[in-house]
């Protein structure tokens, strides 16, 4: 009789025990399923993450950026634009290969060139007489645009269709270019301005205007 309860005891200790591994393993499986899911939401956020972060970043670096006029209260107007801004240099009777930082700005019917002598926060430069600007794209072909105009009271280069269609000859320039363009722009005055503008991406964003 002993022996028989023995045997009993032992039986249910066992059948408690494969319960307790079946339940365990159940419990295991779920959490299992659970951590799996987890790691692949927290993966698809990473990954969603970089591809903002990485497209923020071509965005930045792309050469050609769209922009908005604000009026003469500094709001925001209907008229957009694209801009691009280089480093260039500068030569004139004073000085020799000194810094310039170069401003190209496109809307709808006009262009703007401003130049910026030895540093990006100086006003830029107003020229008094022409101004020929000469452009060349990497497959050699070159543009030669003559112009007196100014963009402001405060200076720039104006380009617009004024005589022979300079401005439309000067967009389509760009736009059929690739890559590089190097521009050299000369005044009356013997000053010489030489940078490099990159088309990369400058059709795409002229739609937009």
């Amino acid at each position: 009789m002993k022996n028989l309860l023995t045997l009993i005891i032992a039986i249910l200790i066992c059948m408690d025990s494969c319960n307790y591994s079946k339940n365990y393993s159940k419990i295991s499986q779920a959490d299992s399923l659970k951590k799996a899911i987890n790691d692949s939401l927290i993966k698809a956020k990473s990954d969603s993450t970089v591809k903002a972060e990485a497209e923020r970043q071509a965005y930045l670096n792309r050469p050609w950026k769209l922009g908005t006029f604000s009026d003469n209260f500094g709001d925001k107007t209907n008229e957009k634009y694209i801009e691009t801004q280089v480093d260039g240099s500068f030569s004139n009777s004073a000085t020799s290969d000194s810094y310039l930082f170069a401003e190209v700005l496109l809307k709808k019917n006009g262009a703007g060139i401003f130049l910026h002598e030895y540093n990006k926060s100086g006003a830029s430069e107003k020229f008094i007489g022409n101004a020929q600007v000469q452009m060349k794209n990497s497959d050699g072909k070159k543009l030669v645009i003559n112009t007196s105009k100014e963009w402001n009271h405060s200076g720039g280069i104006l380009i617009e269709n004024f005589i022979s269609n300079e401005f439309s000859n000067f967009k389509s320039f760009i736009k059929n270019s690739k890559g590089e363009i190097k521009v050299v722009i000369f005044d009356d005055y013997s000053s010489v301005y030489q940078f490099t503008i990159d088309a990369t991406g400058f059709a795409e964003e002229f739609s937009k205007l």
